[in-house]
């Protein structure tokens, strides 16, 4: 039913294709980009290249600029009187030349495979998501649909990632894209290994598939097919990488991709759109030219009546290079109603990775408008999307990072993609497990618990936390603490002491598994160690375990004495006041009972 499906949309934009007579050429003309270095460096050149869309690259040892460049667009700079000279003359083959160096030395990868330098191409781009919907025996993810054709009239497909079988309508929706500009690849490779991640680990991994089940997720992985179009060929019949941003409309109608071609799709949104000359361009051959009016492109036409017939609680656009976490407002250095939310979030979703979060002026240095992260956000014809730019590596890794660096970009930016889906809905959190013991038996535990919801919406149903596994020498006697209501954002913090367990006599700790559940739909589960009130902290190591390195730890303060500056009192395992052999003998205990567990 899937393939006849998919076969039927194929069928469909084939046949809308021809009737709109495609028009994407057989040849695409080369399109030289230089690298110059601008003086002076100072911040008003600064500003005025960032602000007419110059990508700054880097900085010269004598204080200038590093900037990408048209031959078109350095008319440009000289006509204003700013100094430019060429550093590089062709940085696509520069790039080129230096990736194939540093392929040598990498390691075979498994997933940046692709025939444009480890990028995947157009075609290949396709086949990846193919092959993970004909691997899903799941069925979480759908055949690719479509939601419109570019200007040379290639399909902007999608596919939507869901374990929700029952047709929730309520379920919330995340929406993720990449490549709305054409020479950020490792935008795209991040989203399909992330995807990949997802359809791999389903029914694997409790986290993965809480989540899916959970939540409907909707990949673009190609927003501007026309300008990856571009840089492909540019790399397949010129052996370099193509630096085009925009899309491929023809601006000045000679029916030749040249300099003066190009809509940059990410200031063609209508919010805020041609706010002023700094944040987007009127000129046509600038990279941030915003076009002859807002929506003038279909590209975005497509993607914003596709978010409108939706109800998105977060968006993720894609991008590189930075590291940055960009939210609104980009127009203009303004906050946002909501900046506490994207405040708290943005700590939360940069926790990994480190990148650094805030608005585009305060984080890039200037303004963006007609930006499609302000769009979602402050556009009142939907719903309000809580949005963010992601700007994936450094000025190191550039828009076409080596192969051998593209999985590590992917991993690198995992968590805050997962997160992002987390926190788009109710998300639950254990703050704190406190355990303790009945006064009349010490066997007799019960557990404080401390959580609150730190994702953007409150529970739909009853929460309740249940004590869903467990180790051996461990009995619940009540196991289910419920709360109505969980609400969104920020705590209260809803304290529980409903959960009871029974040690055995010989027992002093467990592990145990703590699920959230909203009404019947398990949310997430939490590994904790249980141990009897009372019992010494074995983990003298200090990685969250009890193993045969704490032991070695405490031989070593047994022979040498503790470590400067750390408090000796830990290692007193019997309480006596001291470090000695008695201290040892317990430990030893401990790890044989932990070992008879696990028996």
């Amino acid at each position: 039913m899937r393939s006849f499906k998919g076969l039927l949309a194929a069928l469909f934009f084939f046949v809308a294709a021809c009737l709109l007579n495609a028009a994407v050429p057989e040849q695409i003309p080369q399109i030289v980009w230089h690298v110059l270095k601008i003086e002076p460096g100072d911040s008003q050149t600064r500003a005025l290249l960032a602000g007419s869309g110059f990508e700054i690259i880097g900085t010269t040892p004598d204080g200038g600029l590093k900037v990408l460049a048209t031959s078109d667009q350095r008319q440009w700079l000289d006509s204003l009187g700013v100094k430019t000279a060429v550093l590089i003359y062709d940085y696509g083959r520069f790039l080129a030349e230096k990736n194939a160096e540093s392929a040598f030395l990498a390691a075979a990868d498994e997933f940046a495979t692709g025939s444009m330098g480890g990028f995947f191409s157009p075609e290949e781009v396709l086949a990846f998501v193919d092959s993970l919907i004909a691997s899903d025996s799941y069925g979480i993810i759908s055949d690719t649909f479509h939601i419109g054709l570019s200007t040379w009239e290639n399909p902007i497909w999608m596919v939507r990632v869901s374990g929700n079988s029952d047709g929730d309508e309520n379920i919330p929706q995340v929406f993720y894209n990449s490549l709305i500009h054409s020479r950020e690849a490792i935008s795209m490779m991040t989203l399909l290994y992330f995807l990949g991640f997802i359809v791999q680990n389903y029914g694997v991994a409790d986290s993965v598939t809480d989540l899916v089940d959970s939540r409907e997720l909707y990949f673009l992985p190609v927003f501007n097919p026309d300008g990856y179009e571009i840089n492909w060929r540019t790399y397949r019949d010129e052996n370099k990488f193509g630096l085009w941003r925009k899309n491929a409309r023809d601006n000045d109608e000679n029916g030749i991709l040249d300099n003066l071609d190009g809509v940059d799709l990410n200031r063609n949104f209508d919010f805020m759109w041609g706010y002023n000359l700094w944040g987007s361009s009127n000129d046509k051959r600038m990279d941030n030219y915003r076009g002859p009016n807002s929506f003038s492109e279909p590209e975005a036409v497509a993607v914003r009546d596709f978010i409108r017939s939706h109800a998105f609680v977060t968006a993720l656009n894609i991008h590189s290079y930075g590291p940055y976490l960009l939210n609104p407002f980009s127009y203009a250095n303004l906050h946002t109603p909501d900046s506490l939310t994207y405040n708290r979030l943005g700590a939360v979703l940069t926790a990994e990775n480190g990148y650094r979060y805030g608005n585009a002026t305060e984080i890039l240095g200037y303004p963006a408008n007609g930006e499609l992260t302000d769009w979602e956000y402050a556009d009142t014809t939907k719903n309000e999307i809580i949005a963010w730019a992601l700007e994936i590596g450094t000025k190191e890794d550039g828009f076409w990072p080596p192969a051998n660096q593209i999985t590590r970009l992917a991993r690198e930016n995992l968590p805050l993609l997962f997160t992002q889906a987390r926190i788009s809905g109710f998300w639950p959190q254990l703050d704190s497990l406190e355990q303790v013991a009945d006064s009349s038996n010490s066997t007799r535990v019960t557990l404080h618990l401390r959580f609150s919801n730190t994702g953007l919406l409150p529970n739909r149903e009853p929460v309740t936390l249940r004590l869903v596994e467990h180790g051996k020498g461990i009995n619940p006697i009540d196991s289910v603490a419920s709360v109505q209501i969980l609400e969104a954002a920020f705590p209260p913090v809803f304290s529980r002491d409903s959960l009871k367990v029974v040690f055995e006599q010989w027992a002093f700790s467990s592990s145990v598994k703590l699920a959230f559940f909203e009404g019947a739909q398990r949310i997430r589960i939490i590994t904790a160690e249980l141990r009897r009130p009372g019992e010494p902290d074995y983990d003298l190591d200090g990685d969250g375990r009890t193993s045969i390195f704490d032991l070695l730890a405490l031989l070593k303060v047994l022979s040498s004495g503790a470590p400067a500056g750390e408090d000796a009192s830990k290692y007193d395992l019997t309480g006596d006041g001291k470090v000695d052999i008695f201290d040892l003998l317990t430990l030893l205990k401990e790890l044989s009972y932990l070992q008879r567990l696990k028996q």
